[in-house]
């Protein structure tokens, strides 16, 4: 919101917001509008709190007018244009798209979003991006009882000496927990039927070919429930291991007061923690 640099999703460092360089258009617009004014316009864009105010203001400057001239009568081609402006000392001087777009440094995309919520009659344009049903309602997709099954599967693991079995190295997270592992033991044991879901695409064609006979269906062996917690969250088993790691495990050692390794990965609440249990005296290093 603010054009400052950060790190996306991908890990990928995207730079500060600058404005963009002159249209050289034959509007002249940077002409007309002075460097002075493409400067405070630009911090004024950014100094907004929410992207809720940045549309509204953008949506000030833009008006949708009919095309003058219609070449064929019955072309498909669009009825109607938009057009850009910017507020230079009170009035509001036309400007095209390209300069619209780099005196706020936003993308073409932005604008065209924006285009498509006018024509369609939006009058207020909110920023909707991650406010569909299931995140805004909190609504769990998998049965209650599918969610039973994979929390107590987890609790099978971590309670016993099968833990060191899915604990990986990462260069730089540390230790954590191997979800796709534990995802492939899950399948084996509550849905042999389906382990070809787990292998590469490349294998399963001739994994398919080889079996002359069905594979006989193995008896599920009934694991002890534990004692339920609640978790946030959609109730996926990523987020299931995680809330187990981040609870389960801090709650246990404090109080207990044994002596555990801890390790936390660099994005701080929203990182896999875990704490393993110290085994073997650490040994002392030989002193000369």
């Amino acid at each position: 919101i603010a054009g400052l640099e950060y790190i996306n999703a991908n890990g990928k460092v995207v730079p500060h917001k600058i404005p963009g360089p002159d249209c050289n258009c034959r509007r002249l617009c940077f002409r007309k509008v002075p460097e002075e004014i493409r400067l405070k316009t630009f911090q004024g864009f950014y100094s907004m709190k929410t992207h809720d105010e940045q549309n509204a203001y953008l949506f000030g400057l833009m008006r949708q007018v009919d095309v003058k001239r219609k070449r064929v009568k019955s072309s498909s081609r669009r009825t109607c244009t938009f057009e850009y402006f910017i507020r230079v000392k009170g009035r509001e001087t036309q400007v095209c798209q390209t300069a619209f777009k780099n005196i706020h440094a936003i993308t073409e995309r932005k604008v065209r979003v924006l285009c498509k919520k006018m024509d369609d009659g939006v009058m207020f344009p909110s920023d909707n991006r991650g406010r569909n049903s299931h995140r805004r309602t909190g609504e769990v997709r998998l049965p209650s009882g599918i969610v039973d099954q994979i929390k107590n599967h987890i609790y099978s693991i971590v309670h016993t000496h099968r833990l060191k079995d899915f604990i990986r190295l990462d260069k730089i997270a540390g230790l954590e927990i191997n979800i796709s592992k534990m995802w492939k033991d899950y399948i084996k044991t509550y849905d042999p039927d389906n382990i070809l879901a787990t292998m590469p695409k490349s294998k399963r064609a001739g994994d398919v070919v080889q079996q002359d006979e069905p594979p006989q269906p193995q008896p599920i062996v009934a694991q002890e429930t534990f004692a339920p917690i609640a978790y946030p969250g959609s109730g996926h088993l990523v987020n299931i291991a995680e809330n187990y790691f981040q609870n389960q495990y801090q709650s246990t050692t404090l109080a207990t007061g044994t002596t555990t390794n801890y390790y936390q990965t660099p994005n701080g609440a929203q990182g896999m923690r875990i704490l393993l249990q110290s085994t073997a005296p650490r040994p002392t290093q030989p002193t000369t």
